[in-house]
C-alpha cells in the first residue's frame, strides 16, 4: 500500500492526526500533486485548522481551477470561517461545473438562508433533495426556509418525515423543536388563549405552597421533556411528569413550564411567547390573594 492510500485509509477510518501527517509529509515532497493538495485541504477543514485548509485548497483550484470537489471543499471551508460571499462563490462555481453536484446544492442552500434568501434557498435545497430524498440536513434546511416563506404545511411534513425516519440524531431533536415552535404560533395567531391563562392559574397556585427547591425539579423536568417537543394542539395526548402527579396535556406543561422559570428566573428564555398569558393570569392569582 502507498503511503497516500495509507493516508486516504486513515482519514476513511476517522484517524484524520495520522492521515494528516503522511499527507504533509507528502505535501513538502509533491507540492503541486492535486490530490495530495485535495485531500489534505478537506484533512485540515474537518480539524478546524481552516487557514491552513483555505490556503491549500486555494492552491489546488490554482492548478486546476474546474477541480469541482476542491471548489466545493474550499466554500465548506470559507463557511466555517465565516466568509459567506466568498463561499457562495465557489458553491456556485462548482454547480457550473457540476449541476447535480450535491454538496454544493446543499451548501449553496445552506448560505442563502443563513442570508434570509429564502426563495433562492428552497430552489437549491429541493434539487439537492432530488439527488438524496432521505437526507436529514437538507430537508431540515427546506424545511426551515419553507417555514419562513409561509409555507407551514409543507415544512411540517418534512419536519415529521424527518422524525420517522432518523429518530435519534441532533437533526432530530432539532426538528421537534422547531414543531413545536410552529405550533406554539399557530396557537398563539388566536390571540389571547384563556385556557392558557387558566393553567398558568392553576400553575401560580400549585407553585405557590412549594419551596423553590420543588418548584425548580418541575420545571427543568418539563423543559428536558420538552426538548422533544409537546404536541400543544392535540388534547389526546398526555404526559406524565416523575416529580408531579398526573397526566398533562401539552400546552398545559408548556403553560406550568413557563410559571416555573418565571418564579425562577424571570429573565429565562423559555421558547414560548405567552407574557400576555401569563400577565393574565398573575393578575387573576393576585386578585384571589386579596
Amino acid at each position: 500500500m502507498s503511503a497516500f492510500d495509507k493516508a486516504i485509509q486513515l482519514l476513511k477510518q476517522g484517524n484524520l492526526q495520522e492521515g494528516r501527517k503522511i499527507l504533509e509529509r507528502l505535501y513538502v515532497q509533491h507540492p503541486e500533486d492535486i490530490s495530495i493538495l485535495y485531500n489534505l485541504g478537506m484533512c485540515y477543514s474537518e480539524l478546524g485548522m481552516l487557514d491552513k485548509s483555505i490556503e491549500i485548497l486555494e492552491k489546488c483550484i490554482e492548478i486546476e481551477p474546474l477541480h469541482v470537489e476542491a471548489n466545493t471543499a474550499l466554500g465548506v471551508s470559507y463557511s466555517r470561517k465565516g466568509m459567506n460571499e466568498k463561499a457562495e462563490s465557489r458553491f456556485r462555481v462548482a454547480l457550473e461545473m457540476e449541476p447535480d453536484n450535491f454538496y454544493a446544492l446543499r451548501n449553496l442552500g445552506a448560505i442563502l438562508a443563513n442570508k434570509r434568501k429564502y426563495d433562492e434557498a428552497i430552489h437549491f435545497f429541493e434539487r439537492a433533495q432530488k439527488i438524496n430524498p432521505s437526507q436529514p440536513e437538507v430537508m431540515y434546511g427546506l424545511a426551515l426556509a419553507l417555514n419562513e416563506t409561509g409555507k407551514t404545511e409543507e415544512a411540517e411534513k418534512l419536519l415529521h418525515k424527518i422524525i420517522a425516519e432518523d429518530k435519534n440524531s441532533q437533526i432530530t431533536e432539532l426538528s421537534r423543536r422547531v414543531l413545536s415552535e410552529i405550533a406554539m404560533k399557530t396557537y398563539k395567531s388566536k390571540g389571547l388563549r384563556m385556557d392558557a391563562v387558566m393553567y398558568m392559574l392553576s400553575a401560580l397556585e400549585k407553585f405557590s405552597s412549594m419551596d423553590i427547591e420543588e418548584v425548580k425539579r418541575i420545571t427543568f423536568e418539563i423543559g428536558l421533556l420538552g426538548r422533544k417537543g409537546f404536541e400543544i394542539n392535540n388534547p389526546e395526548k398526555k404526559y406524565k411528569l416523575q416529580s408531579m402527579k398526573g397526566e398533562f396535556t401539552g400546552i398545559q406543561l408548556v403553560c406550568y413550564m413557563y410559571v416555573g422559570f418565571k418564579m425562577i428566573d424571570g429573565n429565562i428564555n423559555t421558547g414560548a411567547d405567552l407574557e400576555n398569558e401569563y400577565q393574565s393570569a398573575l393578575n387573576l392569582f393576585r386578585r384571589k390573594q386579596l
